[in-house]
């Protein structure tokens, strides 16, 4: 989050630091009509369901942002270890600079996140008959090619082909 928010001169060049645009340079609060920020909030908006930018609020986001870094539910803040409380508010901060907009309290329950998990997929009868009737119609299709057309099906490498005769 922090990748092109050094606040540095026109020409790219910082004289006072060694390490010009390093990480370690202080991140300031873009501006809300900064077009970095309005970017990254079009973009962050896919995350919370395409709902308008403004009305998601600051539970929603931490809820988003500590499964995001931690692949659990957010808990009550109270019951947080002091780890992940200054993690999560670190990471807040990151955001709510990058974003150019501070959240506010609450919560909005149109706003919830999607949230990316790596748990086993279930999958059910729909990709069987899928698969079935797709090789149902292939083979209908290729027999009529044969008898209507005079076709041959033809095998060299597992390529198949058909040839007219």
């Amino acid at each position: 989050m922090k990748a092109g928010l050094a606040c540095l001169p026109e020409d790219g060049d910082d004289e006072e630091s060694k390490r010009p645009a390093s990480p370690e340079e202080p991140i300031v609060q873009l501006e809300q009509d900064d077009p970095r920020a309005i970017d990254f909030r079009n973009c962050l908006r896919i995350w919370f369901r395409k709902v308008p930018f403004s009305s998601i609020r600051l539970h929603e986001v931490q809820q988003w942002i500590y499964w995001s870094i931690f692949n659990v539910d957010l808990p009550p803040l109270e019951f947080l270890p002091e780890s992940r409380r200054n993690t999560l508010h670190w990471a807040l901060d990151l955001l709510q600079k990058r974003s150019g907009w501070v959240f506010e309290e609450g919560s909005n329950s149109q706003a919830q996140p999607m949230r990316i998990t790596i748990d086993d997929v279930h999958l059910m009868w729909r990709p069987l008959t899928y698969y079935l009737i797709v090789n149902a119609i292939n083979f209908c299709v290729m027999q009529w090619y044969m008898n209507e057309w005079n076709v041959q099906r033809c095998h060299y490498d597992d390529i198949e082909w058909v040839l007219s005769s």
